[in-house]
């Protein structure tokens, strides 16, 4: 890793973002590298430092009072006279009512719509409220979706740097597949993609969002790809790009399927098709057995 690259890693090592792999090529830049090293330190205390300041902001009464006016207005069916009633009054606009709240601004007599109760009121006044609850929801669900898709990658990640690829090795689909019987409480598909290039390499438990999954195991041109299939899907996009590595998701037959690879996006498509409408197998040697891998 050089300079350039581990200057682009700063921020997310700060923030705890990193995956395993990159997090410790990052650290161990920062140690052979002072001026990286110097950069990453400025960095933090300017983290810390920001945490300590006071940084909240109370918003003026003025502020308050032209809200109030607008939604007076709006209540009133969008239109207030300017001046004394009967003095060659004129209509202002809510938008300048919201801009400054003149002394000499009367509200005009509100339609019968709006002179029934209460209930107009609370609508007009309790939309902001909802709109803020669902930009947050909004805000909730994407970052949820963040985690766990950082999580699918740190669990690819991790298959490869801690040699548990594989619970059992084959190149068999009969082999693979039945090896889940009594692990996991669904059969996952385990197609033959070797007429697509796909090498099936072998299969093992896993989790998705703490739950059992299978963990099919292709490889095309050196690639590991992993294929994690669930009962209960996770919450992610159809296609998505993690700390450089790609993933695809997809339902099919009442699963949930997450293919991540540091392949070609293309080819993730391409899998996904095998799952949907797998070829014809091709023949297999004589003499495969099951071969646990611990």
């Amino acid at each position: 890793m050089n300079c350039a690259d581990a200057g682009r890693w700063i921020d997310a090592l700060l923030d705890g973002e990193l995956d395993l792999k990159n997090d410790a090529e990052v650290r161990e830049h920062l140690e052979g590298c002072a001026a990286c090293k110097q950069r990453y330190e400025a960095s933090r205390a300017l983290s810390a430092n920001m945490r300590r300041l006071e940084l909240g902001y109370t918003a003026p009464e003025s502020l308050r009072a032209r809200i109030a006016a607008a939604l007076e207005v709006e209540a009133a069916g969008g239109v207030a006279a300017l001046g004394a009633p009967g003095a060659g009054a004129r209509t202002v606009t809510v938008a300048e009512v919201r801009g400054a709240r003149a002394p000499n601004v009367v509200p005009l007599p509100a339609p019968k719509a709006a002179r029934r109760g209460p209930g107009r009121w609370w609508v007009l006044a309790g939309w902001p409220v909802a709109l803020a609850a669902s930009a947050m929801l909004a805000t909730v669900m994407l970052q949820q979706r963040a985690q766990v898709a950082d999580d699918i990658v740190s669990a690819h990640v991790r298959s490869l740097l801690v040699d548990h690829l594989n619970d059992v090795v084959s190149s068999s689909h009969h082999t693979v597949k039945p090896w889940f019987a009594g692990k996991i409480d669904f059969s996952p598909p385990v197609p033959d993609l070797a007429s697509l290039g796909f090498e099936l390499v072998g299969g093992r438990l896993d989790y998705v969002e703490h739950r059992p999954a299978a963990a099919l195991v292709y490889r095309k041109h050196g690639h590991i790809i992993n294929v994690l299939v669930s009962r209960d899907g996770a919450n992610l996009p159809h296609t998505a790009r993690v700390q450089g590595y790609s993933l695809r998701s997809w339902q099919q037959s009442g699963l949930s399927f997450v293919a991540v690879s540091d392949i070609d996006p293309l080819e993730l498509d391409n899998l996904q098709q095998g799952f949907a409408t797998p070829p014809q197998p091709s023949p297999e040697p004589p003499g495969l057995e099951l071969t646990p891998s611990r």
